[in-house]
């Protein structure tokens, strides 16, 4: 088995990257497309549906090559790419103007057979693809408008302390470092991994929320101190600028790496009876958050977790109990 592609995983079928282009390689023969990647797409489309430009094949492999598609986050790239495989193939012989609420409805309920979430994600990508047919005049509406997005239930797994510091005790470098960060910082994970050294400053750690594009200094603590000199005295590649390098090149270290550590790590666990019921890495952040609502309260746990209001806090973050006073 070859080794996982990691560049130009968006590349459909036929097509390849060699020598500086992209080619339309098909029953041995290959065929220079374009240097540039966008013109390539189009050359691409011009070949694999040269008489019917109305097709949602046509349009999907048009949205990737968008400024819509391109400027989005990089997890985000990565979950349209898959939406795109399975889209195209489930509506592979639909032309736009035949596509009907009933069919995207009925997409998302073979879908959510394994993953309510991923056919909210595909339902998604599917309302783009045809909103930019709508754009280009293809169609008049987009029917994803008329179709509800399924309902996914919330988690509600609340870790409490002894299970954190079993998983963190037992965890390798750099894990444990990063789960107490994810507990001081109550920051997402993306986030912690994107702080360079030069975010370290002796007013605090400069945290960039991506989200809602927004700066954050968060200051010092004798707990966050020791930590940061923990992860810096364990640096290995002085070339690289983030605090979780990696050991080659000048890359960050990736969230995938650290999901399948945490996930190595979780199973340990459980086999040593150390913890119960497994929980997530992005479960950590609402075990920190919902600490500081039984601490400090709604109010600094909504402005520690970057929300402009505590209904993000209530609904979605705090696993704990919901008190209320009697009338009387």
């Amino acid at each position: 088995m070859g080794r996982r592609k990691k560049s130009n995983i968006d590349l459909p079928m036929y097509m390849a990257f060699k020598n500086g282009g992209y080619h339309f390689r098909r029953h041995g023969k290959s065929k220079l497309l374009s240097r540039d990647k966008k013109k390539a797409f189009t050359e691409y489309n011009k070949i694999m549906f040269p008489d019917d430009g109305e097709s949602f094949t046509y349009f999907a492999y048009k949205y990737i090559e968008s400024d819509h598609h391109t400027n989005k986050a990089k997890n985000s790239i990565r979950n349209d790419l898959i939406s795109l495989k399975n889209t195209t193939y489930a509506f592979k012989e639909f032309v736009v103007p035949k596509i009907k609420p009933h069919h995207v409805k009925k997409y998302m309920t073979h879908r959510a057979i394994k993953s309510k979430n991923w056919a909210n994600k595909d339902k998604s990508f599917i309302s783009n693809v045809l909103q930019l047919a709508v754009d280009e005049g293809a169609i008049n509406d987009n029917p994803c408008k008329q179709v509800k997005p399924l309902r996914v239930p919330k988690r509600k797994r609340l870790i409490i302390a002894d299970e954190f510091k079993a998983i963190h005790d037992i965890a390798p470098y750099p894990l444990n470092h990063f789960m107490t960060l994810m507990f001081l910082l109550v920051e997402r994970p993306s986030n912690i991994l994107a702080i360079k050294l030069n975010d370290i400053t002796e007013k605090g750690i400069s945290i960039h929320n991506t989200k809602v594009d927004k700066h954050v200094i968060v200051s010092w603590s004798p707990e966050l101190t020791k930590v940061i000199d923990n992860i810096k005295d364990n640096r290995r590649n002085r070339f690289n600028q983030y605090l979780f390098e990696q050991r080659r090149g000048h890359e960050r270290y990736q969230l995938s790496a650290l999901q399948s550590m945490f996930k190595r790590t979780m199973k340990k666990a459980i086999d040593s009876s150390l913890v119960a019921e497994s929980f997530t890495l992005y479960d950590i952040r609402a075990y920190a958050i919902t600490h500081i609502v039984n601490t400090e309260g709604y109010g600094v746990a909504a402005e520690k977790a970057g929300h402009n209001s505590e209904k993000m806090v209530r609904s979605v973050y705090f696993r704990g109990e919901h008190k209320k006073e009697p009338t009387r």
